[in-house]
């Protein structure tokens, strides 16, 4: 038996970070989104790197968008996750609520509301820690 603590391992930041990424990620712009209701859109996120597990999913934040490519923009400021299933462990569809205005068919992208940052901050968090 050993009476002492191993030697501490450093690694670079990047492969510390890429390791994180296995079990942890929180992600801001989806790809396409379409909905399925007047309601929600179904869209799908892109894991940076594969997860260890299947993830919860949780919001960040109940205000985002979805911009129909410079026609109309749904805002919510009460989403929700009504729905969502993985994939394989490199996306996940995630079915978002609480819109209004909207029709069965309309497409667009998801982005964190506009007026709050650019656009760009996270608003769902993928987390697989065993």
């Amino acid at each position: 038996m050993q009476d002492r603590s191993t030697d501490f391992e450093f690694l670079p930041i990047d492969v510390s970070f890429d390791r994180c990424l296995r079990y942890y990620e929180q992600l801001g712009v989806a790809s396409f989104a379409k909905a399925n209701n007047t309601t929600s859109f179904w869209t799908s996120f892109n894991f940076r790197k594969r997860k260890r597990g299947n993830p919860t999913v949780s919001l960040l934040t109940t205000s985002f968008s979805v911009s129909e490519w410079g026609v109309n923009n749904f805002a919510t400021t009460s989403g929700t996750i009504v729905n969502s299933y993985l994939t394989n462990n490199d996306a996940v569809y995630v079915q978002l609520g609480g819109f209004t205005g909207t029709s069965a068919g309309t497409t667009g992208t998801v982005t964190s509301t506009f007026g709050v940052s650019n656009g760009l901050d996270p608003i769902i968090a993928f987390n697989s820690e065993l």
